[in-house]
């Protein structure tokens, strides 16, 4: 599991964007959704 905040510089051209990630878990269980996987069909 990932916490993460993002903000936008102010002024900057190309805007950029600052983002903070802290790690809060760690997991051995393989993920159960495929990495094919397109997401919701409706979406």
């Amino acid at each position: 599991m990932v916490d993460a905040a993002g903000e936008i510089v102010d002024g900057s051209d190309p805007p950029l964007v600052i983002i903070q990630m802290v790690a809060r878990g760690v997991s051995d269980e393989p993920d159960p959704v495929p990495s094919d996987d397109t997401g919701h069909p409706g979406l």
